[in-house]
């Protein structure tokens, strides 16, 4: 238990930088581009280049956090399987990116062509950031990881604040500056790998490659269901005919509500390890931090929800509020999504990870149905009405799997118990007590 929170803190400590820079990402992208240009960006890179992406990743990243962390594969093995996977998965999703620009699919027209294909330069980037990152995972070096990701939005919000305080930021540049950072973190994460970790690029084997593409692809049905279920408004809107001002609204407001979610994604990059080296997944364990999860995430969506106003206005200018009212109906959606940010992380860990595939995937068609009954009737509030029911649907879905697995009721899946408020409050004074900066595996290097 000691470990785990000690994992829990200083994630919890690093997503929290992460959070504010999130913010200032949005806030950057909402206050220099506007809701027009907000909407062009989320089209070529939320929409276009995220999708190819994780289409053609297949789900490496999961394979190296499992394999790695069940001691079935190597970080030398993990490192050499994801450089060559990457290289040939980037030029085959450059080459498919680009002929979608040739198509005359109708969420081209949110953008100029140009961006589209500026877009395409963070295809590898994002790809080998999302591969050899996740092995830190695999190793245990849960801090390490979240250093990288932290890195990632730190240095894309510097870019963003240094080109705007210039008055040179426009669509194409916050794009290249996406491009950037990912690039650098990938980088990065390769010299910490070979010359602070003793990794080296061996032979590959066949074997061991196939386990993990097989893993990978069972799992990367979920990963696209994941971001599906997120921005499937935001990706109908890009192929509807709504105005691009009405896009980045809309993406906007989803990409500030999902900030709430800093505490379950915290808790499951630490839980992931350990239920990938247990053959049961610890189900007692995964259950408390869905539970403990729940509780603060809860708090967090009524700050939210009573400040939002502000909120919008401070941080995404005035010209959002117009999304007002369909945030107040996204913010259930976000907070049901702990149970199915935290669950994922048992089925890997039990060697199921189609489980987290076939629920999502049935969230998604849920998801796609809603908006097309709702969105012509009531546009953006519409939209957000079918996120909500989607998620909940998900979150029901999962929480039956994990009961079916794990023998834990859903009931005690969600009920709040004593040993859960003596968990957090020993968490709480832990993270008080003790130095944070004792816990940073990289910051003396």
């Amino acid at each position: 238990m000691a470990s785990y929170s000690k994992d829990v803190k200083t994630v919890l400590f690093l997503n929290m930088l992460g959070f504010a820079a999130g913010v200032g990402i949005q806030s950057s992208l909402a206050w220099f581009l506007m809701p027009a240009g907000r909407g062009q960006y989320a089209a070529c890179v939320v929409v276009f280049a995220s999708l190819v992406t994780l289409v053609c990743s297949l789900g490496q990243e999961m394979a190296n956090i499992y394999y790695i962390g069940a001691k079935k594969l190597t970080p030398s093995q993990a490192m050499t399987q994801s450089l060559v996977i990457g290289v040939l998965i980037s030029f085959i999703a450059c080459m498919i990116g680009y002929l979608l620009t040739l198509t005359s699919l109708p969420f081209l027209n949110k953008a100029p062509l140009a961006l589209f294909r500026y877009s395409l330069l963070c295809i590898p980037a994002m790809l080998f950031q999302l591969y050899l990152t996740r092995i830190f995972l695999g190793m245990g070096k849960v801090s390490t990881f979240k250093y990288l990701i932290v890195g990632v939005q730190a240095l894309f919000l510097a870019g963003l604040l240094t080109t705007g305080a210039l008055r040179k930021l426009d669509v194409k540049t916050a794009i290249l500056i996406q491009a950037g950072a990912n690039a650098t973190i990938a980088l990065m994460a390769l010299g910490l790998l070979i010359f602070h970790h003793g990794c080296r690029i061996i032979r590959l084997e066949m074997g061991p490659l196939l386990r993990s593409l097989g893993y990978g692809i069972r799992y990367c049905l979920g990963k696209l269901a994941t971001l599906l279920n997120v921005q499937i408004a935001t990706i109908i809107l890009s192929f509807s005919a709504v105005e691009p001002d009405q896009l980045g609204l809309f993406s906007a407001a989803i990409a500030l509500s999902i900030q709430i979610l800093i505490l379950p994604g915290a808790v499951q990059i630490a839980i992931m390890p350990r239920a990938a080296a247990d053959s049961k997944g610890e189900s007692l364990m995964v259950a408390q931090s869905v539970r403990l999860c729940l509780v603060c995430c809860s708090i967090m969506t009524l700050v939210f929800f009573l400040l939002s106003k502000p909120i919008i206005t401070i941080f995404l200018s005035p010209r959002f509020l117009p999304v007002l009212v369909p945030l107040w109906i996204l913010l259930p959606g976000v907070l049901i999504q702990t149970i199915s940010r935290i669950l994922p992380a048992y089925f890997a860990g039990i060697d199921r990870p189609q489980i987290t595939s076939i629920v999502l995937v049935l969230s998604v068609v849920a998801n796609l149905f809603l908006i097309h009954l709702l969105l012509p009737i009531w546009g953006l509030l519409g939209a957000a009405f079918a996120y909500t029911a989607a998620h909940a649907l998900g979150a029901v879905l999962m929480g039956l799997a994990f009961q079916y697995y794990s023998g834990l009721s859903m009931w005690r899946l969600v009920k709040f118990n004593r040993g859960d408020f003596n968990a957090l409050i020993q968490l709480l004074r832990r993270s008080w007590k003790q130095p944070r900066t004792r816990e940073l595996e990289i910051g003396n290097l």
